[in-house]
């Protein structure tokens, strides 16, 4: 009994010396970034002891979601450590984004091995709207035409007829980003949809095709 109480307290004396780091804050850059914009998160941490530096770490993204992690090797001075990680997580699709971040830490030099558990995890939350500038605008005016605009029922997409549309889709997003309707294997240059349920104001639109083709927008529904 005495030597499972033994092992039991070494296992949490353990887990409590190897969780020396925690997540302080993150930092999207830009504050409000767009489609045209690269997106990069900084993460914020403080160690208990240092040095505290940065042996590897990484991030992917699948969606709307990105997950990072990152794994620091402390050295054995008294005193607290902090550090600010960068993670690039490049242009992102319009929409309500999410990013979770794991911290691990290690004892010793470069590729430590890091603890049994690890010391923080932590997510920040942000909006990606669609770009919508002065270019894509121009670019726009030459190459579709959406009418009438406003509209009350039904809307209608012209596209120039020189472009050569091969299962399109394009999809409505409302002022967050949110899609709200997608229109897939579009192959004419004439798309007509009815609004129906959605309500009254400012929506966004992105044409894709399979030869690379992207094409931004925007209408009025009243």
């Amino acid at each position: 009994m005495k030597k499972n109480i033994l092992i039991a307290s070494l296992f949490l004396f353990t887990t409590t010396l190897m969780a020396q780091g925690t997540i302080q804050g993150f930092t999207v850059s830009p504050a409000s970034p767009t489609t045209a914009d690269y997106v990069k998160v900084y993460v914020d941490l403080m160690f208990s002891s240092g040095g505290c530096a940065v042996t590897n770490q990484g991030a992917y993204t699948n969606g709307n979601y990105s997950d990072g992690w990152a794994l620091h090797c402390l050295g054995m001075l008294a005193f607290i450590c902090t550090s600010t990680d960068t993670f690039n997580l490049g242009y992102l699709q319009a929409g309500n984004h999410s990013f979770r971040f794991t911290l691990n830490t290690g004892f010793g030099g470069p590729n430590c091995t890091a603890g049994i558990v690890p010391d923080d995890i932590d997510s920040t939350h942000f909006l990606v709207s669609l770009a919508t500038g002065i270019n894509d605008i121009e670019f726009i005016s030459e190459n579709v035409v959406v009418y009438p605009n406003p509209s009350a029922q039904v809307v209608n997409v012209k596209i120039n007829p020189a472009l050569k549309i091969n299962n399109a889709e394009l999809k409505i997003m409302d002022y967050t980003g949110k899609a709200v309707k997608i229109i897939s294997g579009i192959n004419s240059n004439d798309i007509i949809f009815e609004r129906n349920e959605l309500a009254n104001g400012i929506y966004f639109y992105q044409l894709t095709g399979s030869d690379k083709m992207k094409v931004n927008g925007k209408f009025v529904l009243n």
